[in-house]
């Protein structure tokens, strides 16, 4: 019996096991690591931000309007004006433990009347686990060291050091995470939470003009206006029947929805804390028959949280607002009630107005549920986190166009055939890695096709300046007029070795990038076509002038029009270059780049593999070098893995 009860008990457990399992994989966001790299980066980036008008109020101690502004750039990277932080501004710790977020930078003006600095560690930076908080809305403890420098009232020098977790809220968007704001700030060695919901809501807000925000504040007051009114009415003795159904069907047309429950307040000693507002209104009426004295709302007590976006041009916005009352319940006992209460309107905005304000919520603020206490210990960050580097692994591709540099200097050291030598178009492509060992220094290996296109001219009329012999033993002077053009195309896979160099140590601004290093190239065909005239003609200098200028063919003498042939250069496999770019690089994101400049490709070996030479002439000799080289630009993107 025994033994089956153990079995029992061992099926249900794995079985509960198996269940908790996938409810909380279910449930959990699973971060890769460049996402995980993304909202680490981003969260640093807000502590610097927090760091910099944390300093920059100390500047403007002196210059009030400059002051006011930068406050409220600090302000501005947190969630909400009602955030909590921790009380560091103290040292000896005899104040208050926290401050909502408004009342804080007070005080560093305050007790800080000659400025106060701020140092964060970030060096020893540590994250915790990303959580989730529905609704897209996601926060991550970052935990560092926070120094203080500043006089204390001054009468006493706070040089505090002391460890603080910064929670960072942001949301996902379309799959991107957006607008990073501190949700609060709390000491370590401290258990208290600062996530309320509602707060952490404010993370999605969106920014209107002051004027707008005036509107939907005023329309806000409004609504809540008639709540107290036809609450008024509804609780009035004096109040025909007959009307009273109108004021009901009123008051529920305030709400977004006819079964919202809303807090329990009309009750002393409430069983439940949430009544449905039909039963609400009806209660108010019943439980209060003589009526109910001062029933109203401090509109001038409301405050307001941002405006938060629910898609689709619908909007919400919480508040708080004092709510005050006083009755006899049931006829028997006085029951009065003073207490804050937060409310929640949804609206719509069509165009350039607002409309549909509705109560979607009202409770009754009872709790201050930003500073509870948690009766469990919460895990510290512990993961080491730094700012984005640019050191690791890169993967990209470039493009470039030029004119090309061609000299063959067979054809240029002749002095007796004038040849035009000239550079065409040049085009490269290239898929390459690049290993940065730093921020700065990086090992650029690729792979990719070079295509150089020149060509030569030869024009005008030529002679020889050495004896020839015709079949007749008479000697002349060789002729050539010359007409045509050659055309060289030249395309090589490449094997480029660089050393890349970067101006500045973050790769999340733009820069200038240096490059340079080897380039082996490998031949996979070279051509030419050649297109024109040519003919040669023989100069007599010891006969008379009609007899001086011979063409004929009998004596070796030939002509060739509309000339169109094609072949192959006898390149040689392999060639080197020396390559050199500068330039400027651009972030498009946190792992993309993209990069430009001039580019130089200085050919550093001969391209062609031809031993000998022979010009027009027919005059052999040593064949010199022939090299190409690229002038150009170059288009990249660059990618981290």
């Amino acid at each position: 019996m025994r033994e089956l009860k153990n079995k029992i008990f061992m099926k249900r457990f794995i079985t509960l096991t198996i269940l908790i399992f996938f409810v909380f994989n279910g449930l959990a966001q699973n971060f890769n690591d460049k996402q995980k790299a993304i909202i680490y980066n981003e969260a640093i980036k807000l502590l610097k931000n927090y760091e910099m008008y944390s300093n920059q109020m100390a500047d403007e101690v002196v210059n009030i309007d400059e002051l006011n502004k930068t406050s409220q750039k600090l302000i501005d990277q947190f969630v909400s004006r009602k955030a909590i932080i921790y009380n560091d501004l103290d040292p000896s710790h005899m104040l208050s433990q926290v401050y909502e977020l408004e009342t804080y930078v007070a005080n560093i003006l305050l007790w800080y009347p000659d400025g106060m600095k701020i140092y964060l560690d970030y060096n020893n930076l540590k994250a915790g686990n990303i959580i989730a908080h529905g609704n897209d809305i996601y926060t991550v403890d970052i935990m560092t060291n926070k120094r203080i420098k500043g006089n204390y009232l001054n009468k006493q020098n706070n040089t505090n050091t002391e460890e603080l977790l910064f929670r960072i809220a942001f949301f996902e968007n379309n799959g991107t995470f957006e607008n990073y704001k501190i949700a609060g700030i709390r000491n370590s060695k401290l258990i208290t939470v600062s996530d309320d919901s509602r707060m952490l809501a404010e993370v999605k807000s969106v920014t209107f003009s002051e004027k707008d925000m005036q509107l939907i504040k005023d329309q806000t007051k409004t609504l809540l206006n008639d709540y107290i009114n036809f609450l008024n009415l509804l609780a009035d003795p004096k109040e025909l029947t007959e009307d009273k159904s109108f004021y009901k069907i009123s008051f529920i047309g305030l709400f977004k929805d006819s079964t919202l429950n809303v807090a329990n307040d009309i009750e002393p000693e409430p069983q439940n804390r949430w009544i449905n507002i039909s039963e609400y209104q009806n209660k108010i009426t019943a439980d209060y028959p003589e009526g109910i004295r001062n029933l109203g709302l401090n509109l001038d007590s409301a405050q307001f949280s941002k405006v938060v976006s629910e898609g689709n041009e619908k909007y919400y916005i919480n508040g708080y607002i004092d709510k005050f009352f006083s009755g006899k319940y049931k006829a028997k006992t006085v029951y009065r009630d003073n207490s804050k209460f937060d409310f929640k309107v949804s609206f719509e905005r069509d165009e350039n107005t607002f409309k549909n304000f509705k109560l979607s919520s009202i409770d009754k603020f009872g709790v201050n549920l930003y500073s509870q206490t948690s009766n469990t210990s919460q895990e510290l960050p512990n993961q080491p986190i730094s700012s984005l580097k640019r050191s690791g692994l890169f993967f990209g591709f470039s493009v470039g166009g030029g004119l090309t540099s061609y000299k063959n200097s067979n054809l240029s050291s002749s002095s007796l055939l004038n040849w035009n030598q000239q550079g065409k178009t040049a085009i490269d492509a290239e898929i390459h890695t690049t290993w940065y060992f730093n921020n700065r220094i990086g090992l650029k290996l690729g792979l990719g096709f070079n295509r150089y296109l020149a060509n030569s001219n030869l024009s005008g009329k030529f002679q020889n300046t050495n004896y020839s012999t015709d079949i007749n033993g008479d000697t002349y002077l060789l002729n050539i007029t010359a007409n045509y053009d050659s055309l060289f195309t030249l395309n090589y896979i490449t094997i480029p070795i660089t050393l890349v160099l970067h101006s500045n140590n973050n790769p999340e601004k733009w820069g200038l990038y240096a490059e340079t290093g080897i380039i082996a190239a490998i031949n996979i065909g070279s051509n030419y076509k050649t297109t024109g005239d040519y003919a040669t003609s023989g100069f007599y200098e010891q006969y008379d002038t009609p007899l001086q200028n011979v063409d004929d063919p009998i004596l070796g003498f030939y002509s060739r029009t509309n000339i169109n042939s094609k072949g192959k250069i006898n390149s040689a496999t392999t060639y080197f270059a020396l390559k050199t770019s500068l330039g400027i690089t651009w972030p498009i994101n946190y792992f993309t780049s993209i990069y430009a400049g001039p580019e130089i490709i200085w050919g550093l070996t001969n391209i062609s593999k031809d031993k000998d030479y022979t010009d027009a002439f027919g005059a052999t000799s040593s064949a010199k070098k022939v090299g190409i080289s690229k002038y150009g630009v170059k288009f990249g993107v660059s990618y981290k893995f």
